[in-house]
Parts: structure tokens; C-alpha cells; sequence
């Protein structure tokens, strides 16, 4: 057997493995970014007795005071440490996230790219139904930086702790 499909095996094996045990995925959406144009679908995986990955994707797409608009998409990753049991109870944990996409404020258009990475402390339900409840709240440094897109080209840079809040509605399988 080649060293391809030997690796091959073992990749199957370990999904196979991950699939047999209960509970050890969380898929999640935050429902009330939905309802402001922004959307965060996450996927949360046990890594170990006490601790987990996670993972998301964030679209966006909305107008504030007339005119003026912001799009992006964006990524985010977490480790989590729960103090009793992965995927269950009270966990703290690290963020890093990324965005990038336009914005248009007061008649200026720019595009930006913006990297973030920052602390949250949280609680997770998961219910025997399968459903569960994650809020967390934390903050997060954010470094974000602009090129305008008119004649003059102009680039400009912002940065800060901003605060991080969530609520995430998902099921656990």
C-alpha cells in the first residue's frame, strides 16, 4: 500500500471515528444578525474532553442613515476551553477574525480589510433534542484598513477594542 492511500484510510478512519460519538459537532446561526443584514453561520467541533474548535462564516449587506451602505464577508475561528465537558456549560476562549469588502459613507466609497483577535466568555446549551443556545460576550482588538476608490487613492488605517457580543441559535449532532 502507497503512503496516498494509507493517509487516505487514516483521513476516513478519524471522520468515521468523529461521527460515531454524540454530540461532539454544534452547526449555529445568530438570528439576530439576520435581522440587521448580517449573518454569522458557525460550526463547532469537540477537539477534546474539555475543549473545542469553531469556525464561521459572516456575510453582510446593509444601509444606515440613507445613503450610506456596507458589504463584506468575513471568517472567524475560536478555541474554546469548557471547564466541564466540551461542547457543555460555561467555556472561555480566544477569537480571530477577518473581513473584507466596501463601504460608502457620506459619498465616499472605500474598500477595506479588517483583522481582529480578542477574548469571550460564554455558556452553551445543548438540550437532549439536539438544540442549543450559545451566548457569549467578550472583546476584541480590530485593525482595520481603508483605500479609497476615487481619483485621489487615498488609504487610511483605524483601530480599538471593540466589543464582542453573541447569540446563537444551532443543533448539536
Amino acid at each position: 500500500m502507497n503512503l496516498k492511500k494509507a493517509i487516505v484510510i487514516m483521513l476516513f478512519s478519524a471522520l468515521g471515528m468523529n461521527a460515531l460519538n454524540a454530540q461532539e459537532n454544534v452547526v449555529k446561526v445568530n438570528p439576530i444578525g439576520l435581522l440587521y443584514g448580517s449573518n454569522l453561520v458557525a460550526y463547532e467541533l469537540s477537539l477534546g474532553e474539555k475543549t473545542s474548535g469553531l469556525i464561521g462564516a459572516n456575510y453582510s449587506n446593509y444601509k444606515f442613515d440613507g445613503n450610506n451602505k456596507n458589504k463584506s464577508i468575513g471568517g472567524e475561528l475560536q478555541f474554546r476551553y469548557y471547564l466541564k465537558e466540551s461542547l457543555k456549560g460555561f467555556y472561555g476562549g480566544a477569537l480571530g477574525t477577518y473581513a473584507t469588502g466596501d463601504t460608502a459613507f457620506v459619498g465616499v466609497k472605500e474598500k477595506f480589510n479588517s483583522f481582529g483577535a480578542g477574548a469571550i466568555l460564554g455558556y452553551q446549551w445543548i438540550w437532549g433534542s439536539g438544540f442549543s443556545l450559545d451566548i457569549n460576550a467578550g472583546a476584541e482588538y480590530i485593525s482595520i484598513n481603508y483605500k479609497n476608490k476615487s481619483a485621489v487613492n487615498l488609504a487610511r488605517k483605524d483601530n480599538g477594542i471593540i466589543p464582542v457580543l453573541g447569540i446563537s441559535l444551532g443543533y448539536a449532532f
